[in-house]
């Protein structure tokens, strides 16, 4: 907790170090397959070699997961889920981490303020556990180590969170 709260101080990239993205998503990938299981969904994990971050391996190991199980947490049993890392030609420089699921998806009205502090969308409160600052930290933490985060939803087929950062 401390880590996630130097990064509202302003503390910005000290003690950032090479991170091997592969094994961070091999880890996350690790961790909630059995989640996935339990719930009978399908997880499905893809990874091509790509160079090192300059990053905090936990910070980024807790922004995949975060959106990893958000996933989990708003798609139905029999769904599918996956998570990718690559380096895709169109973007030179970075790589790209996908994770998208068969949820509810997110409403056109909501998508502007998922990564707002506290924010939850109207179907999810009170239905599923959570704070509102889940996104909100997963923004700050993409953007800490020089990424760019984006959502592409819809209704009842599905969400799309593609993380771009900068490679060594």
């Amino acid at each position: 907790m401390r880590k996630l709260a130097g990064i509202d101080r302003g503390q910005r990239r000290r003690g950032f170090k090479p991170v091997d993205l592969v094994r961070v998503v091999a880890d996350v990938a690790e961790v909630y397959e059995a989640v996935a299981e339990a719930k009978h969904q399908t997880f499905v994990s893809r990874t091509t070699a790509v160079p090192d971050v300059n990053g905090d391996r936990d910070l980024l190991f807790r922004a995949i997961a975060n959106v990893v199980d958000n996933a989990i947490k708003y798609t139905a049993a029999g769904s599918r889920l996956s998570l990718e890392l690559a380096v895709p030609r169109e973007c030179e420089g970075n790589c790209v981490i996908r994770i998208s699921d068969e949820g509810r998806g997110i409403s056109a009205a909501d998508l502007p303020h998922i990564f707002d502090r506290f924010y939850r969308a109207a179907t999810s409160s009170g239905t599923i556990d959570g704070s509102g600052l889940g996104l909100a930290i997963v923004k700050r933490v993409v953007v800490l180590h020089g990424g760019h985060i984006s959502v592409d939803s819809e209704e009842n087929r599905g969400t799309t969170f593609t993380i771009n950062l900068p490679v060594r």
